[in-house]
């Protein structure tokens, strides 16, 4: 991180003495020390920090969550690839598309639903469980009517042919 600040025009970064900083491999780890420490602060991405504070069961809007709205430094991706390649004009292209159809945040909204989802099953709220396996007593009822339905037509068929007999 110490490299990309100094290519950038951020400088805040420098009233932080050095003793006061910490190694941090982990990213996980070291969410979990800055929600539960407010002595601790940490540069990522948004959205890493939106996930790993829902999956930690921390509330993005507390006071141990604080995102910054400015950019202090912005990333991209490149391709290597020989010049003339015949890849080179597909590969723009799809880059293209999928910047402008909006892949990642259809990924990204994706991803949060599914975690939503899981919270949702693991959680329960208290209540009873949302979803249930049928078993044949929940189908009884159907059933029952079914037959019902089946009983009462055989009688009407079976006075439909008496009456048509008893007419001849």
């Amino acid at each position: 991180m110490e490299i990309l600040f100094l290519s950038t025009g951020y400088e805040d970064h420098r009233r932080f003495p050095p003793s006061r900083r910490q190694d941090c491999n982990d990213i996980v780890e070291c969410k979990r020390w800055i929600a539960n420490n407010d002595q601790l602060c940490t540069l990522s991405f948004p959205r890493i920090s939106q996930y790993l504070a829902g999956e930690m069961d921390v509330p993005v809007a507390s006071n141990s969550l604080c995102i910054l709205e400015e950019n202090v430094f912005t990333t991209g991706f490149i391709f290597l690839v020989r010049n003339g390649s015949p890849f080179l004009n597909r590969l723009n292209v799809l880059t293209r598309l999928s910047m402008e159809g909006g892949l990642l945040g259809r990924y990204w909204t994706n991803l949060l639903w599914v975690k939503y989802l899981r919270d949702k099953m693991r959680v329960g709220d208290g209540e009873e469980d949302m979803y249930f396996v049928f078993s044949l007593p929940h189908f009884r009822p159907a059933f029952c009517v079914l037959g019902f339905g089946y009983l009462l037509s055989s009688i009407v068929f079976l006075a439909e042919v008496l009456v048509k007999r008893i007419a001849k």
